[in-house]
């Protein structure tokens, strides 16, 4: 497995958030097997409005995924329309396998070949997406400028 560890930023903040890398993940990840772990905001679309608006599904998503002790199984769609609602992410983990495949459990072995992608968002420092496929980690060095790529990958928090 290798990992693109990715911190573009304009100044003091990232740059991107989850939906720009689910944007790059699509082609490869859309047929997979989505299980959130941890998503943990900052920010949210409509948060700083003078009357919140909060698209209240997007709460109680959070809320859920926050609650539950074992990761949280989620469609594709509804993942990446998450996304497109987040702005600013605190910190990630979000696993990707094969549909059939027994649901993941703690503790994670995130190296191990069953998963087929893995995303952590590390303290609005960097993310890092881990995959056995090299066309994956190449696609993010093309889109991204602070692209380190390191073999293997632990959980970073």
């Amino acid at each position: 497995m290798t990992t693109a560890e990715i911190s573009d930023s304009n100044g003091e903040i990232l740059s991107f958030d989850l939906a720009d890398i689910l944007m790059i993940l699509e082609p490869f990840a859309r047929n997979l097997e989505w299980h959130v772990v941890e998503l943990e905001t900052s920010v949210l679309v409509g948060a700083s409005d003078p009357q919140p608006s909060v698209k209240p599904w997007v709460i109680e998503l959070l809320n859920q995924i926050r609650m539950n002790s074992t990761p949280t199984r989620i469609l594709w769609d509804r993942l990446f329309d998450l996304s497109r609602n987040i702005i600013q992410t605190e910190m990630g983990l979000l696993l990707a396998i094969k549909p059939g495949n027994e649901p993941p459990r703690h503790p994670f072995d995130l190296n191990s070949e069953r998963f087929e992608i893995v995303v952590q968002g590390v303290d609005n420092t960097f993310w890092a997406v881990t995959s056995h496929d090299d066309e994956i980690i190449n696609q993010l060095k093309r889109r991204f400028k602070d692209v380190q790529v390191v073999a293997g990958t632990q959980i970073y928090y």
